[in-house]
């Protein structure tokens, strides 16, 4: 291998300017026949570097510092430095930056991005840790750092008016977090631990930190639950907004239904069991076996059938062109669960008839309807990548990398400002 060539091949893929160089590479052997690559830069001679203030600061020492770098032709690769630190006007004692490196890191820019780039393309954390021959605890370390300066750098609408709310919770809901979207640019702004109360407040308090004020928020749209449509605590965090409870929690709140009442049916048949899928998929998202066999399944058991088509009848409010329609549709569908035997669904259909007032007023939601169900799987598929909800940094980082369209920074272009060479 062309040790020069090698040279000038790092000296542009680190972006090395003065007072940086490299002074040698070389190549050690280790196990199974391979070879690692080492990078050994340094700084020029006679460098004197500027501290914060422009002022011109001596160096007073070195210390050795080593980062991992991408592989070079199937070696793993190691950057050496001696990284000069320099005593400032003020007297204090700087380690100075260096332009391959994050501050602190012990990666490369290079290897950074790539494993960023890799996570963007969904392998999974073990599989990059095995590509790279890293534990994927350095992994979690790196993204999450990335994501940290992403999100802290992020910019929201100043226009910002209407947001929606969704709750996940795990199984048995010890882990609980909640999800702000700006409905109108379709992304996730803030990932928050917890439900409800505190929830709502460190969401008021995140956007009037990003110069949102409370007052300007004028919709908000979520879950059907009396802790925030109804309490004191919502119109203390934002005074001038409507609640609308979103059309995702109300066809969760039927598919338990549903299900409840087909749980009460399966002893009879492993057929309905293997079935349960389909009777909590849109009807417009089933093929047309699909169908048939729900038919048949509804002719078999005439309580699930029965509930599934008032389940499906109730999607009709949506198209309802006014508030009074919508009222008067929503009073006559829950006079027609009401006079049945299908307790689950009964039981639903009061809690609609409960929070009616804001169940209708999704209607007037200046938005598109879709966003927060398409937002909602996403974090969810987000949150199976991290595997729950055990790790929230994990976890509210990932749903912002999938959902919160940030600006995740790229390999920088390297240089050094404010240095002098004598």
């Amino acid at each position: 291998m062309n040790k020069l060539l090698t040279i000038k091949t790092f000296e542009k893929q680190l972006g090395i300017n003065l007072p940086w160089k490299i002074d040698d590479i070389s190549f050690k052997p280790v196990e199974n026949n391979t070879q690692e690559l080492h990078v050994f830069l340094s700084f020029t001679q006679g460098s004197i570097f500027k501290d914060k203030t422009k002022v011109s600061c001596p160096i007073h020492s070195t210390y050795n510092k080593t980062w991992q770098h991408i592989d070079f032709e199937e070696m793993i690769c190691y950057l050496h430095c001696k990284v000069p630190r320099i005593k400032t006007t003020e007297g204090s004692i700087l380690t100075l930056d260096v332009p391959w490196a994050k501050t602190g890191s012990q990666f490369s820019w290079g290897f950074e991005t790539n494993v960023i780039q890799q996570i963007q393309n969904g392998k999974s954390f073990g599989t990059i840790g095995t590509l790279l021959n890293k534990d994927s605890h350095s992994i979690w370390n790196i993204f999450n750092r990335w994501i940290n300066a992403a999100y802290t750098a992020d910019v929201i609408d100043q226009e910002l008016s209407v947001i929606g709310i969704d709750e996940i919770s795990d199984q048995g809901k010890s882990k609980q977090i909640t999800v702000t979207i700006d409905l109108k640019n379709e992304r996730v702004i803030r990932v928050t631990q917890g439900i409800g109360k505190e929830a709502l407040q460190d969401i008021r308090h995140y956007l009037s930190s990003k110069g949102i004020l409370p007052e300007q928020i004028k919709h908000v749209t979520g879950p059907l639950s009396s802790d925030l449509q109804s309490s004191a605590d919502f119109k203390t965090c934002f005074s001038n907004a409507e609640y609308h409870v979103d059309r995702v929690y109300i066809l969760r709140l039927l598919n338990d239904a549903i299900d409840q009442i087909r749980k009460k049916e399966s002893y009879r048949t492993k057929t309905l069991t293997e079935a349960a899928a389909l009777f909590v998929k849109h009807p417009a998202l089933l093929s047309d076996k699909q169908k048939k066999d729900i038919q048949k399944l509804s002719g078999l058991f005439p309580r699930v059938g029965q509930a599934y088509d008032l389940k499906n009848a109730f999607f009709a409010l949506w198209d309802q062109s006014s508030l009074q329609s919508a009222d008067t549709f929503l009073e006559s569908w829950y006079q027609k669960v009401n006079n049945t035997r299908l307790f689950p669904l009964k039981r639903a259909a009061e809690q609609i008839q409960t929070h009616k007032q804001n169940v209708i007023l999704f209607l007037d939601l200046p938005t598109d309807a879709t966003t927060m169900e398409q937002l909602h799987e996403k974090s969810i598929a987000a949150t199976k990548r991290t595997k729950g909800l055990k790790n929230f940094e994990n976890v509210s980082n990932m749903i912002l990398l999938c959902c919160g369209q940030l600006g995740v920074p790229s390999y920088p272009e390297n240089s050094i400002s404010g240095v002098e060479i004598n």
